[in-house]
This record gives structure tokens, sequence and C-alpha cells, in this order.
């Protein structure tokens, strides 16, 4: 078993130094489909219940968006901040990701699920505008966390790798508080065409 972990976490390796963007955006896409089908899961949806086009809409996100964006993002950080110390290095990095990456990501996440749901930008800046910042309030204290370990510990070539391990449990978080999203969406239109 162990074996064949290392065998592929080496060929992982390879291809991720010689096509890293594509590897790491296909690696991001995949983390966030399994991230949500595990939040269906949790929601109770079994085989054959699922929502594949959510899914879809979650890994396509990521493998189209997020994962190329986030890769070019995490190298231009480890050119770009330099300090004096490796600690300061370290908590401008995490406070450039979280602080400029994170806020637009997040809200390019929202209108991105709202309009492959086929609504409007409107309906999909509504969503963001909504929901950005209670999301943000759960984001900051995971993403720093574990942004510290990625920029103090983690190589380079492994960062979005790791990164993407942790966003197959924020994929869920993110696949759940969208779905809440579209319920209270759902609930306002119905309460609107009542009255």
């Amino acid at each position: 078993m162990m074996k064949a972990f290392q065998r592929t976490a080496h060929l992982y390796n390879l291809a991720a130094s010689k096509s890293p963007l594509l590897v790491q955006s296909t690696t991001s896409g995949v983390v966030a489909s399994v991230g949500d089908l595990g939040m269906q899961t949790y929601e109770g949806k079994r085989l054959g219940t699922f929502d594949y086009a959510r899914t879809a809409r979650m890994g396509l996100f990521r493998l189209f968006l997020f994962g190329p964006g986030y890769s070019l993002w995490i190298r231009q950080l480890d050119k770009v901040v330099k300090m004096p110390t490796f600690r300061t290095t370290v908590a401008a990095k995490v406070c450039c990701d979280q602080f400029i990456w994170a806020p637009p990501a997040l809200a390019v996440f929202y209108v991105w699920t709202s309009v492959t749901e086929g609504k409007s930008f409107v309906e999909g800046f509504d969503r963001a505008k909504n929901n950005l910042w209670p999301t943000l309030m759960l984001n900051w204290p995971v993403w720093c966390t574990v942004q510290l370990v990625t920029f103090s510990v983690i190589p380079l070539q492994f960062r979005v790798g790791f990164v993407s391990f942790v966003q197959v449990f924020w994929s869920a978080v993110l696949s759940g508080l969208n779905e809440e999203a579209r319920s209270k969406e759902r609930e306002n239109k119905c309460s609107i065409v009542k009255k």
C-alpha cells in the first residue's frame, strides 16, 4: 500500500514539475468535485440522488478559474513578497493571500455558481454581496492557519497540492454555503410570488 502511494506521489510530482499549471488546476477541479460530493453525502443524498450539475459547477470553477489563478498567484507571492525575516515574510504572504486574494476569489465563486445555475450576473452579484462577509468570517480562521503552514513548511512545488488537499473540506463547506444561499433565494422568490 505504501509503495503504491509513494509511486503515485512520485508520478504526481513528475507531472507537476513538467506541467505545473495543468496538474495543479486539474487537482483543484477534482478536489472541489470530491468536496462537493462529500457535502451532498453529508446533506443526506446518496448515489443516484446527487446533484451532478452542482458537482460540475464546483469542479469547473476550480479547474478553469480558481486552480490556474491560484497557481499563478502563489508563484507571484513567492517572487514578490520578500521581508527582512522569514517570519515576517510568511506573515506578509498570509496577509496578502487572505486579504487580497480571498475576497475577490470568493466573490467570483458566488457569481460563477449563480450564473452557471442559469441566473443573471445581477443575481450572481447579489449572491456574492449577501454571502461574502459571512463566508470570509469562516474563511479567515481556517485559511490563515492553513497558509501559515503552507508558506512556512511546504515547498513551492507542493503548495497548490497541499492547499488542494485542505480544499476538499473547504469545498464541502463552500458547496454547503452556496446551497444554503440557493435555498434562501428560492424561498424569497416563492414568498414574493405568493404575495
